[in-house]
């Protein structure tokens, strides 16, 4: 299988991964550190023609609602440059909580020092990347068992996020809805294996906002927000029950 370079786009540095030969692994790569954009174009491509890459994964800034800021159009441009450079396929990738979930698990692993931020790059490229992979190979073994796509309900990539548990497990979850409640927002998520089986137990996050602008999800612990969530979800489910 070709390899895969994922790419973690920001306004000064454009972390890299690339997969190994059996597109199952993505490694962290040195930085790019971005200078103006033709030299930025060509050294990603560079990077492409000497990793032999068949194609190139983007980040893409999604909000939790699935809508685009600010700095997901800014990254839309540099891809929208890009391809014009490239002689492989480049695709954007929902890449929520990358940045945060890398901080994360540098810290656990004790990363510290002046090249701290060159290490979240490259590991939140590898994050994304991994991300990628992983869902890749889970519907090539979803299609080799049926004909028909098991997932098929949920197969909008923009709609599915992956949580890491207090074991370093990573799962995935689909995010059926966002709603406000109190001037907040929260996530309603389902487990992506179960999300079409209606007594799946849905999980209830806070979005709120990195020191980066990103969005990230927080555990609720007030018994009574979460109570207010909950009773605002059913609502909004008896309404659209009311609706059909």
């Amino acid at each position: 299988m070709p390899r895969i370079m994922g790419l973690d786009v920001g306004d000064t540095m454009v972390g890299v991964a690339v997969s190994d030969e059996g597109g199952v692994l993505a490694v962290p790569q040195p930085p790019l550190r971005r200078t103006r954009l033709p030299a930025d174009w060509e050294a990603i491509r560079e990077l492409a023609r000497r990793h032999q890459v068949a194609g190139i994964v983007v980040g893409l800034p999604v909000n939790m609602d699935g809508s685009l800021g600010f700095q997901a159009r800014k990254v839309q441009d540099f891809v929208a440059g890009l391809r014009q450079r490239v002689d492989c396929p480049v695709e954007f990738w929902d890449e929520r909580l990358t940045t945060v979930e890398a901080e994360r698990k540098l810290a656990e692993a004790g990363n510290r020092g002046p090249r701290r931020r060159e290490r979240v790059d490259g590991a939140a490229a590898a994050i994304l990347l991994q991300s990628y992979l992983d869902r890749r190979r889970t519907r090539e073994r979803s299609e080799m068992m049926s004909e028909k796509d098991l997932h098929e309900p949920f197969a909008d990539d923009d709609d599915v996020i992956t949580l890491t548990d207090e074991e370093g497990q990573d799962h995935d979850f689909v995010v059926v809805d966002v709603i406000e409640v109190r001037s907040k927002e929260y996530a309603i998520l389902l487990p992506y294996e179960a999300a079409d089986d209606e007594e799946a137990e849905a999980v209830i996050l806070r979005v709120e906002k990195s020191p980066d602008g990103d969005d990230q999800l927080v555990e609720i612990e007030d018994e009574n927000e979460w109570q207010a969530v909950v009773d605002a979800y059913e609502a909004v489910l008896d309404a659209d029950e009311g609706e059909d």
